[in-house]
């Protein structure tokens, strides 16, 4: 294995990158299982982070004695970094877990940043997919690849239409993380929507690499037992958490219906949707909601105008 700066040295277009340029955070609660697998797939990239810091939340598993091992067994390229607080998986506490690792790494050289969750095997050539595209394009701020879950005899790809980065492996810009305050510690989630919200509403591109898919290795938001309904139902109160407009939810809780698990599944989304409505759930300011929404219906305006040509 190269160190990432050789490696980017030996494509003719790639040779701004150093070793010291690229860190990833790995937040991670009770994922002793998962986490060998993905020191490896993270060790054997062509353009390997720098550093890769794994950040434990008061785990009542062997998360935590697993990350001294690969402390070990890697040397100083891993981090484990112990906050020993609540023990329990919670959105919030991810957003304080890639802070905190970012905080650890104090290096001023770092300009990008990877949010790496336990639960994903990386192709090879991932990060240098990214930082490549990065590179090519000065003003796309969060980049990443499209997840595949296990769902089906294939596997379901994840959403990411408008824009939209998937969280288990998002690659941001020091300075777009710096400028939208980081990951926000919402109580339903999509951390990772907002920051491309947040980035775009400051004038940056975000979005995936064509053709860039890696392996999610359960199905999204069922980490720490929670079953595929409740994960649809908490979805749903997300979306309601985020300003999500009616008329842009429904089309979703419709297609859901059509898709594993059948019918509950829709039908949990739009439960939670009502739910939040009824709690007031709403946790971003007014001009960013406004934001979510304007561009909401741009997309449903494109989608009518594409189905009427």
């Amino acid at each position: 294995m190269l160190p990432c700066a050789e490696v980017l040295d030996s494509l003719p277009s790639s040779k701004w990158c150093t070793v010291t340029q690229l860190i990833a955070i790995t937040p991670a609660c009770n994922e002793a299982e998962r986490l060998g697998v993905l020191a490896g797939s993270l060790a054997s990239q062509t353009c390997r982070p720098a550093r890769w810091v794994v950040v434990t939340n008061g785990c009542t598993d062997d998360t935590e004695a697993v990350a001294e091992r690969l402390a070990v067994e890697y040397g100083d390229w891993v981090q484990p970094l112990h906050l020993g607080r609540t023990g329990r998986r919670s959105f919030a506490a991810k957003a304080h877990a890639v802070a905190a690792g970012i905080e650890s790494a104090q290096s001023p050289s770092v300009k990008f940043v990877a949010c790496i969750d336990a639960d994903v095997v990386l192709p090879i050539d991932y990060f240098e997919r990214v930082i490549e595209a990065m590179r090519e394009t000065p003003d796309l701020g969060i980049a990443g690849g499209v997840y595949r879950e296990p769902v089906g005899r294939r596997g379901r790809i994840g959403g990411h239409r408008g824009g939209h980065v998937p969280g288990p492996a998002q690659v941001m810009r020091m300075e777009v993380y710096n400028a939208i305050g980081g990951y926000r510690p919402l109580r339903f989630g999509g951390l990772d929507a907002v920051a491309c919200f947040s980035a775009r509403q400051a004038g940056w591109r975000t979005g995936v690499i064509e053709g860039l898919e890696y392996d999610h290795s359960r199905v999204m938001g069922t980490g720490g037992g929670v079953s595929r309904v409740k994960a649809e139902y908490l979805k749903g109160r997300q979306d309601r958490a985020l300003g999500s407009a009616v008329s842009f939810e429904v089309p979703k809780v419709v297609r859901r219906l059509a898709s594993s698990p059948f019918v509950i599944g829709g039908v949990a989304r739009g439960a939670g949707y009502i739910r939040g409505a009824f709690d007031g759930d709403r946790e971003l300011e007014p001009e960013l909601v406004a934001f979510i929404r304007s561009e909401q219906r741009e997309r449903v305006r494109s989608l009518l105008l594409k189905r009427s040509a």
